[in-house]
């Protein structure tokens, strides 16, 4: 069983997973959440969407490259499953930037990525109340 992350909640009566990070988004804080993602994707009969609040980063230390292969092996690890979603949410331009680069890398796959500067548009999105996002 893996650990869950800081800042993680599962709300399951929406099958969706919460992530709002808070400290410095580095590629150790990027593979943890990327193993969780992953183990839960296996444990679980039932695929489940994910809401992603960048806003509350105190930074990012993560190069580019390293986030385009996250983007890339999450591309191949999600190539079978069932399709999900998952919603970014963020209002300064790095974070954006690589959330952005996440959804063009994962077109195409059952792995559907927005990006949205709001929380209420991603609520909408995602077909869940906004409150519980917050």
């Amino acid at each position: 069983m893996i650990e869950t992350p800081p800042h993680v909640k599962y709300h399951p009566e929406y099958r969706l997973f919460t992530w709002h990070p808070r400290e410095v988004l580095d590629p150790d804080m990027l593979s943890k959440i990327i193993a969780f993602i992953e183990y839960e994707e296996q444990e679980t009969d039932v695929p489940f969407n994910r809401y992603i609040d960048l806003t509350l980063l105190k930074g990012i230390d993560l190069d580019f490259d390293y986030a385009v292969r996250a983007s890339m092996h999450r591309r191949r690890a999600c190539a079978a499953s069932e399709p999900v979603r998952a919603a970014f949410v963020s209002t300064t331009p790095y974070p954006t930037h690589l959330a952005k680069v996440h959804e063009v890398l994962t077109d195409y796959t059952p792995l559907e990525v927005a990006v949205f500067s709001k929380v209420a548009d991603a609520a909408d999105w995602l077909g869940v109340p906004q409150e519980i996002l917050s």
